[in-house]
Order: structure tokens, then sequence, then C-alpha cells
């Protein structure tokens, strides 16, 4: 087969591939390598595939998005002042847009797939497409989201003054994605995050939140630690300010508090790299024979709510 380059470089890595690394090395490998160039027109069929599937979503993975939308349209109107946006209308465009979306979702397959236009899991798996259960959780979600103690406090919260004319508010990220370089262990990666909101607190403090619309995880901690290392290395935080993280899960309306530590994140990723240098060369051209990546045994829990269980063999 050759290479089958290329392939990513510098290698990336970010909260959610940690969780794959940790959870299933084989997920990892069609995430992270085998969907590589998957977007370009000419991408040969294996690649475009793992990339469609990569892209997938679920209804209650877009039933999340539209609440995360929602949220950013709540905090900018929080501190540009005038009123929160009507609870109810935002709900109702929710509605709207869930129901657009489960439309297009069922006529959607791999040939007419784009990044505007991604396949659903449940359609593509012939699944049920858990539409009004999903939009029930988002509309619960947005209930509690429009009561969270930090909407109330950049509402209440007086801009700085930074220069003539000049106002800055409290806010220091605002579900922006982007990439920061890091090195670790001699190897050049790129560390991709998006915090949901991260903003200076009344005393001082660095507040980092990070809005879920799911359950609890066992992962959602460490996920907290990657966006403090994220907003380090980006020089958004000072390495000796002290942050207050949250986990708010908008479904219940608990929110779990923590410190995160940059650290421990430095830790998972220096321990993939150790793992990644048995498959991976000096160039980042991978290992290309997928049994080479271990898998979950079968039956595993895991496996029935992967997007790639298709390549592994394991669709039911």
């Amino acid at each position: 087969m050759g290479d089958l380059g290329p392939w990513p470089d510098p290698p990336t890595v970010s909260a959610s591939s940690l969780v794959k690394w940790d959870t299933c090395r084989r997920s990892y490998f069609w995430s992270s390598y085998w969907s590589w160039t998957g977007w370009e027109r000419d991408a040969p069929r294996f690649r475009r595939l793992a990339y469609l599937l990569k892209k997938a979503n679920s209804a209650y993975s877009v039933a999340g998005t539209y609440v995360h939308n929602e949220a950013i349209r709540l905090c900018q109107a929080a501190v540009n002042g005038g009123g929160l946006p009507d609870r109810d209308k935002a709900i109702d465009r929710v509605r709207r847009k869930m129901l657009d979306w489960a439309g297009q979702a069922r006529t959607t397959t791999v040939d007419n797939a784009t990044k505007a236009r991604p396949l659903s899991i449940e359609v593509y798996y012939g699944e049920p497409l858990m539409v009004a259960s999903a939009t029930d959780n988002a509309v619960a979600c947005m209930q509690n989201l429009w009561e969270s103690e930090h909407v109330e406090y950049l509402a209440e919260a007086t801009p700085k003054n930074i220069g003539p004319g000049e106002w800055a508010t409290p806010i220091l990220v605002l579900d922006e994605m982007s990439a920061v370089p890091i090195e670790v262990k001699g190897w050049r990666m790129e560390l991709w995050a998006a915090p949901d909101l991260v903003y200076e607190g009344a005393r001082g403090e660095v507040r980092l939140v990070d809005w879920k619309t799911g359950k609890e995880r066992a992962t959602d901690q460490a996920q907290l630690d990657v966006y403090a290392l994220w907003c380090m290395e980006r020089g958004t935080v000072a390495p000796d300010r002290a942050i207050r993280a949250s986990d708010d899960y908008l479904q219940t309306g608990i929110s779990r508090q923590d410190i995160p530590i940059a650290d421990r994140a430095l830790d998972r990723i220096e321990a993939m790299v150790v793992g990644l240098r048995k498959h991976v060369d000096k160039a980042n051209k991978p290992n290309i024979e997928a049994e080479r990546w271990p898998k979950l045994p079968e039956g595993s829990r895991e496996c029935g709510w992967c997007e790639y269980r298709e390549l592994c063999g394991r669709t039911r």
C-alpha cells in the first residue's frame, strides 16, 4: 500500500483526541491519521469515509451545539448591556433548527455529505433519529443556562477602562477555537482547544467554564486541565495566576467546581507521545496497518456509540 501520505504535520492534540487515545488506539488512528485530507475533492475513498465519520453528528450533539450557540449570544448580550435575549424565543429558535436538521439528516449520504452538511450517525447506521428527546434535553439545558451564575455576573460586571475611549469586558475567551504550538519530548505539536467561557472574576481570579449538555463523564475534569494548559500556553492566563474552573451540567443545573492543573494535562500528552512513538516515525508517518493499533475487546460498551465501528467491523 506504500506510505499513503500525506499525514498531519505537526501532529495535533486536543482534549477529545486525548480521550480517544486513552480509550481506544484504533479509534485514535482512524480519527487522527486515516481521516487526514479526507476533505479534499480527490481524496481516496477510504480517507473520505473516515473523514465523514469523524465529522458526523447525532441528534444530541447537534442539540448541544445549538445550546452552545445560544450561550455565546447570551454572554455577548450580558456584557453589552441592554438586557438578556428572550429565553422563550431562543428555545423556539432551537426547536425550529432541530426540525430543519432532522429533515436534512434523513437525506444526507456519503455521496452528498459536505462539511456544512455532515452525516448523521443515527441515519448512517440505521438507528432511530432521537430528535424529540434531544430537543427536550436542549430545552431543559436552556432553562438552566438563563439562570447561570456566570451570565448573572457578566451582566452586572462593570467594564474596565483600558485607554482613551476603550473599555474591556471581563470576558477573556468565548468559545474561540484556535491552536497553540507546544513541544513535548522533542515533538512539535499543535494544542487545539475551544473553552466555552473564560473570564475575570470579582476577586481577580480567572474563571473557566465548560457548559455540558450531556451527562457527567469521568473525562470531564481532564478536559478542564487541557483548557487550563491552552490558556497558559496561549498567554491568556499567566502561569502564576489562580484559575477556578467548573463543569456546568445544564441538563440538571449541577455545577462541579474544581482547580484545573495544566501540568496534569501535560503529563497526559507526554504519555501519549511516548505511546505514539511506537506507531509513528520521526517524520510523523504512522504505521498504516490498522491491526497494529489496538482496539477494544468485542462487545465493549464504547464500541456501541463509536462513529468508526464500521471501519472496525463492529456494526450490528
